[in-house]
């Protein structure tokens, strides 16, 4: 049984979470130390708001690992520090304030342009 991955195994993430990985990667190397956990929070809170936008979950689960590896690699934080500031981030973005438009509280409908059929329903004027 072999243990590598190809590239059949690995999750499809959309070009914008790479993208945005990368912008925080190089803002956080370009930090200077005593900032880089406001800037590491900064950039926790964005990617998970962008992986709200994945559709596999192991695309959010690649985020997820994604925003631990700044934090540890770029922002060199301890795993207690990151546990705590991806925590943080994560029920920020959960408890957002949504939108009078109700398409807009939930994305992948938004992006069908229809509600999902949860008993939900938008007025229509």
């Amino acid at each position: 049984m072999s243990t590598e991955t190809t590239a059949d195994d690995l999750p499809e993430i959309r070009v914008e979470a790479y993208d945005k990985i990368d912008q925080w990667r190089a803002k956080l190397n370009e930090t200077e130390k005593l900032k880089k956990r406001d800037v590491f929070e900064r950039a926790a809170a964005d990617l998970f708001l962008e992986a709200e936008y994945e559709r596999d979950l192991r695309a959010v689960q690649a985020i997820t690992d994604a925003v631990y590896f700044l934090g540890r690699d770029h922002a060199g934080l301890y795993d207690d520090d990151i546990q705590y500031v991806r925590a943080s981030a994560k029920t920020k973005t959960e408890c957002r304030p949504t939108s009078s438009n109700p398409l807009n509280n939930f994305p992948l409908a938004r992006d069908a342009g229809e509600l999902p059929q949860t008993g939900a329903r938008a007025d229509v004027n």
